[in-house]
């Protein structure tokens, strides 16, 4: 599996970049994103107090449904918290999940991109792995505004989102190096202040402030009844779909085209939600990089959980899944 990945520049990036921030903003008039994407390996989680001293809940860590490899410094972060991190390349099925406490899938169906998309789950598996968390399992899942096609599990936990990105002026963080720009998540506006994961188990905990590097981030456009939006975006902002892929989408289906337009408005949409399923929880995120650490560039500018309180946000989704929050 590789470690380092190249971004492959596209209109929909440079579109989003150039003609969307930079409209909004009074930033430089040009902005490009090239370079590359590795694990940060110099990432080394210190916790004053681990969660769990010693037989942590079981992780099982996937890596086998095209994920991108971007999950090292989550399984570092986790098992420095005491929980016991397991991966697998594996199919899910009955056998396997009846193994692990809580299943991690970072980023799944982003391999082969470029191409048509395939699903990355079977429905079998969509359905072993919805049987299982109602049964008491817990499901963290990130997404990929890029991920390649439709995600079944998804689906069968009531959950859907559209390929693209979004872009929010009012979550427009300052711009670091050239080509660097983040999204921040801070206050009422953007965090569900009153939830167990923004709150955590105290003040030290409490997370204040998530940031969210430009061109990963998607909205969740279906959530279940009951779901709670743990972050979401300002009034502001603005969804660009990725028309590669649904262009690819409408094509697997049968469709002879697909209309191509605009952004649309996406006002206040979450991009990370949190709800129970039976006796079972999930959370799922619109953005992977909160939990992962990557350098971006050749220059060296980290991304994920050195930033903001995503290291903080991280454990406290696990410590909710885990049920040390109630």
């Amino acid at each position: 599996m590789p470690l380092k990945w190249k971004f492959v520049p596209c209109l929909f990036l440079l579109f989003t970049l150039q003609s969307a921030l930079t409209a909004q903003t009074k930033k430089p008039d040009r902005i490009e994103i090239t370079g590359s994407v590795r694990n940060d390996n110099g990432y080394r989680p210190r916790l004053k107090m681990p969660a769990f001293s010693e037989n942590g809940p079981v992780i099982l860590l996937d890596e086998g449904h095209q994920n991108a490899p971007f999950n090292e410094g989550f399984a570092r972060l986790a098992a420095a918290d005491g929980y016991q991190v397991r991966r697998s390349q594996s199919k899910f099925d009955t056998n396997l999940l009846r193994e692990a406490n809580i299943l991690v899938v970072l980023e799944p169906g982003v391999t082969g991109v470029e191409k048509s998309p395939s699903p990355a789950f079977t429905e079998e598996e969509a359905t072993a792995v919805h049987d299982w968390i109602a049964g008491g399992g817990a499901l963290l899942f990130t997404l990929n505004g890029f991920a390649a096609g439709p995600h079944s599990i998804l689906s069968k936990l009531g959950v859907e989102f559209n390929p693209g990105a979004v872009v929010d002026a009012g979550a427009l963080g300052a711009f670091g190096p050239p080509g660097s720009v983040n999204f921040v998540f801070s206050g009422e506006q953007f965090l569900l202040a009153s939830h167990k994961i923004i709150l955590g188990r105290s003040a030290a905990e409490q997370v204040k402030k998530v940031v969210m590097g430009v061109g990963s981030m998607t909205i969740i456009q279906t959530k279940p009844e009951g779901a709670a939006s743990l972050l979401h975006c300002s009034e502001n902002a603005q969804f660009y779909p990725d028309w590669r892929q649904a262009r690819a989408v409408a094509k697997s289906n049968g469709a002879s085209s697909v209309h191509a337009g605009g952004p649309v408005r996406a006002p206040y949409a979450p991009i990370g939600i949190a709800f129970a399923l039976g006796e079972g929880r999930i959370v799922v995120l619109g953005d992977a990089r909160i939990t992962s650490a990557t350098v971006f560039r050749s220059g060296g500018e980290y991304e994920g959980l050195r930033q903001g309180d995503n290291q903080q946000f991280t454990l406290n989704v696990m410590h909710w899944l885990s049920r040390l929050m109630e």
